[in-house]
């Protein structure tokens, strides 16, 4: 649950722009390094069967399952897709053990993960980059939610992005998903974002609250909260960042990069598993539903508006791409920024070859038309 607005909102200044909000980032990202030396790590060995139109692994059954801590964004609606797929034993099937470990927002989990915290972590990739640039040790394996399932909600008097000019915008904390793609739409917009007063509010969800309680003017937050702005009058939709920043790449799966060896097995069967959970909830939708009513409380109207918009704007990846041309566009974004000196070659931030294991495996999942 989110804080209390009065205690997770604050300025971080009056016209911050973003050369100077996002080397507050980089700082950031040197400091995870001196915090995070790596911990010996605990290791674990290997398990089979369940949904035809989620595909099959092949692991083994004999061994005692692998536990993998996973982390992921709290609060998000869209963590069903993995969920279900926990629910219907798909990890257990891959001799996985799967603890999922919720955060408020991306910068924390990535400090996790390089303290050896977490095994893998599922968050937005545009402020990778700024900790391997600073050193850190990391790797995006997997695409598993690419494509922007956000919106820009706005006070009812914002009617363009011109119009957040000297206005409050509320995001995570320097250099995270929600910083990142306010910079990126600016961008594209051709708008200098110096006089735009940034707010650290935290979580998307809790960005939305702020929102709709007049706290900022406005704020980007998942496609979940639509039906509830357009059933208010202190808020509305301006606009869905995936029709303005298509080639932005946004959440996927990443780990150590001396692990994608040294634990090459388990992680390939815990993306397995994923890739897994994804192709089942794309064709059940009725149990996602079920599940998410279950976890989130929300109403199955809501939570149905989620599920059929992320399913026609294929925001998920059931084979678990990885775009070169969108990591590149991320970097791009983050150089014009001034927040990365330069955009790092595929290989320094990505590789191919654990999702291209997964696919072997899982055979291509094929979007029904």
């Amino acid at each position: 649950m989110a804080e209390p607005l009065s205690r997770s909102v604050h300025r971080i200044g009056p016209s911050i722009g973003r050369r100077r909000f996002l080397a507050i980032a980089g700082l950031g990202a040197t400091g995870w390094l001196a915090a995070c030396a790596p911990r010996p790590s605990a290791g674990g060995p290997q398990g089979s069967e369940s949904g035809a139109s989620a595909g099959s692994g092949s692991a083994p059954s004999q061994q005692a399952p692998a536990h993998v801590r996973a982390g992921v964004i709290a609060g998000l609606s869209e963590n069903i897709f993995q969920y279900l797929g926990q629910e219907r034993g798909f990890f257990r099937d891959e001799g996985i053990d799967i603890e999922f470990i919720e955060f408020q927002a991306g910068g924390p989990m990535l400090k996790a993960l390089l303290a050896n915290e977490l095994d893998i972590a599922e968050s937005g990739f545009a402020a990778m980059p700024l900790a391997v640039v600073n050193g850190a040790d990391l790797k995006f394996v997997g695409a598993t939610k690419p494509g922007l399932n956000f919106a820009l909600y706005t006070r009812p008097e914002i009617n363009r992005v011109e119009d957040l000019i000297g206005k409050s915008v509320g995001i995570a904390d320097p250099g995270s998903f929600l910083h990142q793609l306010m910079v990126a739409l600016f961008d594209v917009q051709g708008i200098d974002d110096r006089d735009v007063q940034y707010v650290n509010i935290g979580s998307s969800p809790a960005v939305f609250r702020a929102v709709l309680a007049g706290k900022v003017d406005a704020g980007p937050s998942t496609i979940d909260w639509v039906p509830e702005a357009r059933r208010s009058d202190n808020t509305k939709v301006l606009l869905y960042f995936n029709e303005y920043l298509p080639k932005y790449i946004r959440t996927g799966l990443m780990v150590r990069g001396s692990d994608i060896e040294a634990k090459r097995d388990v992680l390939v069967r815990t993306m397995i598993a994923w890739a897994r959970s994804i192709r089942y909830s794309l064709e059940h939708k009725d149990e996602w539903l079920a599940l998410a009513a279950s976890r989130t409380g929300r109403p199955r109207d809501e939570l149905e508006f989620t599920y059929d918009y992320e399913k026609e704007h294929k925001i998920v990846a059931p084979n678990l791409t990885i775009d070169p041309d969108a990591l590149r566009f991320a970097q791009e974004m983050n150089v014009r920024a001034g927040s990365q000196p330069e955009v790092l070659p595929f290989e320094r931030v990505a590789t191919t070859a654990l999702q291209q294991e997964v696919v072997r495996r899982l055979g291509e999942y094929q979007w029904r038309a």
